[in-house]
């Protein structure tokens, strides 16, 4: 009898034992996922709740390892080096506890830079990746530690491994390297181009910094390439102004996404007769219609000047607002005389500021402007209009915009209905 009342008792002391440790854990894990998740708190509040999550839980990794990098961070906001020993000393106890786990070693790696301590950063950031080769923060915490160091190419090694995991860092890993390299292009493709991906990418990131000529070489010598980056360089030399490298480009690889030109004329698909696509992204050649809610865009089988088809909108617009309804952007000739031609029709339209058309600059729109008059209220048949411009020396492209502007004073309404069609644009006759 007295050996059962003595297991029960050791019984019930292991398992009062166990819950209160269970219980202990889950306060401490609680409190720390407070100071780690809660946005409003104070760096001195966060610290508080952390401490106490120790406390309780003095075993856990993770609870150390957010401890650790609570007093990292307040070193940083705060520029307080006194906290960064206990970071510096809670991270190590989280590696301890658990070895294997490469996100530790990275803010640890982190602390102990951030400490001086540099021959063992370099060790954790190392140990990170050992434990972790083929995980982005792993390669990219290394490479960024490398490069602070000054080790440029033991850096872009661990970078383009990051690089692989995650190809959509590419942006950010070219700044490093454009900044490293002070912008020498061969520098640094030969640090980052490993595949046709990457070479891709990188042709596509110079264009942005206008070294057309280096980001075209570097294309030709990465052949041969998908219609998707083909686009993808296009976009880059356009949204960077360099239409014509951009149309030449794109033309010469016979990518059918290109839209043929329509005869005898510089824009694609000007009487609405081919595919459309109203949330078109492509660069040039394409019309563009994303006018918004209260303005309906369709095509009209039944009501056309030309062929069979024509590009209609229907307005219920109350605010006072700008619309861009419709635009295109064709490459042209410097110093050029062009005509702009096309037909519309109204029906019931009202407004004191009817939409218009318009032909600018498709990089500076202060380089060239010119407009129709607004489209007429009330209901009239297919009309006719031309505009005559002249392209400047450093004109590579224009936009055909089709837009509504807003009154001087509100309330602006805009109502009925509009179709144009058969746009053309092409050099005018002498």
């Amino acid at each position: 009898m007295a050996l059962r009342l003595a297991l029960l008792l050791v019984l019930t002391v292991a398992l009062g034992w166990l819950g209160w440790s269970i219980t202990r854990a889950a306060i401490g894990d609680s409190l720390s996922s407070y100071a780690e998740r809660t946005p409003n708190l104070s760096n001195e509040a966060r610290l508080r709740s952390a401490d106490a999550a120790a406390k309780y839980a003095p075993q856990d990794p993770l609870v150390r390892w957010n401890r650790g990098g609570l007093y990292l961070a307040a070193a940083a906001d705060e520029q307080a080096e006194q906290f960064l020993p206990t970071a510096v000393a809670e991270l190590r106890a989280a590696t301890q506890a658990s070895p294997n786990d490469y996100r530790l070693w990275l803010t640890y790696g982190r602390a102990l830079e951030r400490n001086g301590t540099l021959a063992e950063a370099r060790a954790a950031f190392k140990r990170a990746v050992e434990l972790a080769p083929n995980h982005f923060d792993s390669q990219w915490g290394l490479g960024n530690y490398l490069l602070r160091a000054d080790e440029r190419a033991a850096a872009f090694d661990a970078l383009r491994q990051a690089l692989r995991q995650r190809p959509a860092a590419m942006p950010l890993i070219f700044d490093y390297a454009w900044n490293v390299y002070d912008g020498d292009s061969r520098a640094i493709a030969e640090a980052l181009a490993e595949t046709n991906e990457t070479r891709a990418q990188l042709a596509a990131l110079l264009s942005t910094r206008h070294r057309v000529d280096d980001a075209l070489q570097l294309w030709r010598e990465s052949n041969p390439h998908t219609p998707a980056e083909t686009r993808q360089l296009a976009i880059a030399l356009t949204n960077a102004g360099h239409f014509k490298a951009a149309y030449d480009l794109w033309r010469a690889t016979k990518d059918d996404a290109l839209p043929p030109l329509d005869s005898n004329s510089m824009l694609a698909n000007g009487s609405f007769e081919q595919n459309f696509d109203p949330a078109s992204t492509l660069p040039l050649l394409s019309w563009r219609c994303q006018p918004g809610q209260t303005v309906n865009v369709s095509l009209d089988q039944q009501t056309h000047a030309v062929g069979q088809m024509s590009l209609r909108f229907r307005f219920e617009q109350e605010e006072n607002l700008t619309l861009i309804l419709a635009t295109q952007t064709a490459p042209v000739q410097p110093n050029t005389s062009y005509c702009l031609s096309f037909a519309a029709r109204t029906e019931a339209l009202q407004s004191l500021s009817t939409p218009l058309v318009s032909v600018t600059d498709a990089v500076e729109e202060k380089r060239l402007g010119v407009s129709s008059a607004p489209l007429p209220n009330g209901t009239r048949d297919w009309q006719p209009t031309t505009l005559r411009f002249t392209t400047k020396p450093a004109t590579e492209a224009v936009t055909v915009r089709v837009q509504r502007l807003p009154c001087a004073e509100p309330p602006c309404p805009l109502t009925g209905r509009l179709w144009l069609d058969d746009f053309k644009l092409a050099e005018c006759a002498k």
